[in-house]
């Protein structure tokens, strides 16, 4: 194992006062959940509970993005824990929630400006631990020199977008498994010594959650999910969504949950970073909301919590990471590959490998009408795949988490 080593998850932390005796110097962390859509505070929440019981740091910080995802953070802890936390609830700039506003929310100014009304509060901190990216601000226009920035992800998808060049700048990468770290090796944005293999946090926040299609219907039918992406380029919506949605009004034998990722109804307009892609999202047809074998939900808790992708027999997307959420019980994927794009040897795409790839909402219903024939014909891929991609055992990802966090210097 390159980098820092993974602990195993039976090995138990210090308590706080044991290790105050041996260390007076004051060590502060800070925990940004800036992204005003909830969907990083599962990744987030679990190793911020795991590290208030490790004895490093003798304040923790979490800034969070508008009452209610603060709310929803102390809804995921206890209360005990909870209560060790100083929070710090933000409201952007309103310059900043004007000016998104004017450009359809097509790039985080609330975002930015929250962290910049922070900056100050933030330089006084040891660690800064973030799922995402916004953060790396802090050093290259904010004036932040000390401070470690840790990046902990929160997905472990294949596409281009967890590879960027930029992951160089963090001082501390937490990566879930081998396959992602050979990757990020090869791609030379982690090297010895600056990441650790910690596996995926989120899964301690849920593992004990059962979840079932039959609270969403009112028959037995198999269920599919629905799980877009919202990034234009690779996204299935834009030009196959309302299809998808059309061919199960019309198919009552099968239920559909529609859950995209949250960003996608988010907002109205959709671009990528170079602009090369630029989409606005229709409303969805209210009809669809009516129809009992479907199940519409753009944005609620369920949609982040891996409800949805425990209740389904069938998963239907494109590049999403919940793919691999959905896999921790493998079973039948279907990718829908409305770009048209050369998938088999892209590692971009690595993902469509464990399943059936189809290139038009009709082709679905071939597969379909087939479903009880070939439902297990990528089990042993996924299995193996899943063994690859996440730390072993999968369970205790956050205490492995907390327990780097607290040996950062």
């Amino acid at each position: 194992m390159t980098g820092l080593s993974t602990f195993e998850a039976s090995e138990k932390v210090t308590r706080r006062v044991e290790n105050r005796k041996t260390n007076s110097a004051k060590r502060v962390i800070g925990f940004l959940f800036l992204h005003e859509q909830p969907h990083q505070i599962p990744h987030l929440a679990p190793i911020l509970e795991s590290l208030t019981s490790i004895s490093e740091y003798d304040e923790i910080h979490a800034y969070v993005m508008g009452q209610e995802n603060a709310d929803l953070l102390k809804a995921l802890m206890s209360e005990e824990v909870f209560g060790q936390i100083n929070l710090v609830v933000l409201e952007p700039p309103v310059l900043s929630k004007v000016l998104e506003a004017l450009i359809g929310k097509a790039a985080p100014l609330r975002r930015i400006g929250a962290l910049y009304s922070i900056r100050k509060d933030l330089a006084r901190m040891d660690v800064i631990a973030s799922p995402e990216m916004t953060c790396l601000l802090l050093k290259t226009h904010f004036g932040i020199k000390n401070a470690k920035l840790v990046w902990t992800q929160h997905g472990c998808g294949d596409r281009a977008a967890g590879f960027k060049k930029s992951i160089k700048n963090f001082d501390h990468v937490f990566v879930p498994g081998n396959n992602q770290r050979n990757r990020m090796l090869k791609e030379d944005v982690i090297s010895d010594g600056n990441f650790t293999v910690v596996g995926y946090p989120k899964f301690d926040l849920v593992h004990d959650k059962t979840s079932n299609a039959s609270r969403f219907f009112d028959n037995e039918n198999p269920t599919i999910v629905y799980n877009p992406h919202f990034d234009p380029s690779l996204s299935s919506w834009y030009k196959h969504g309302e299809q998808v949605l059309e061919l199960f009004a019309n198919r009552s034998d099968f239920n559909l949950i529609f859950a995209p990722h949250i960003m996608l109804f988010s907002r109205k307009l959709h671009m990528t970073a170079n602009l090369s892609a630029i989409e606005w999202r229709k409303s969805l047809n209210k009809r669809f909301y009516n129809l009992p074998n479907i199940h519409i939900d753009t944005g609620s808790i369920n949609s982040i919590n891996m409800t949805y992708m425990r209740a389904a027999n069938v998963y239907l997307g494109d590049v999403s990471s919940q793919l691999y959420e959905f896999l921790f019980k493998p079973r039948m994927c279907i990718f829908l590959n409305s770009h048209g794009v050369q998938w088999e040897n892209d590692l971009n795409y690595a993902n469509w490998s464990l399943g059936h790839v189809v290139s038009r909402p009709d082709e679905i219903n071939a597969l379909l009408d087939r479903y009880h024939d070939i439902k297990d014909d990528h089990r042993a891929r996924q299995n193996l795949t899943f063994r690859e991609t996440f730390e072993e055992p999968f369970l205790g990802g956050s205490e492995r988490a907390a327990l780097a966090l607290s040996r950062i210097r």
